[in-house]
């Protein structure tokens, strides 16, 4: 049986304005969703 789990490997991330860039909205850093349970 061979391992079908990857390394982890540190890698390039995104930046938190990159990532927040094209969210419909957001706010203090976080995305803004509809709540989903009342």
């Amino acid at each position: 049986m061979a391992n079908a789990f990857r390394r982890d490997v540190v890698a390039k991330h995104l930046e938190n304005e990159d990532a927040l860039g094209n969210a419909p909205e957001s706010e203090a850093g976080s995305f803004v969703v509809p709540k989903v349970i009342e």
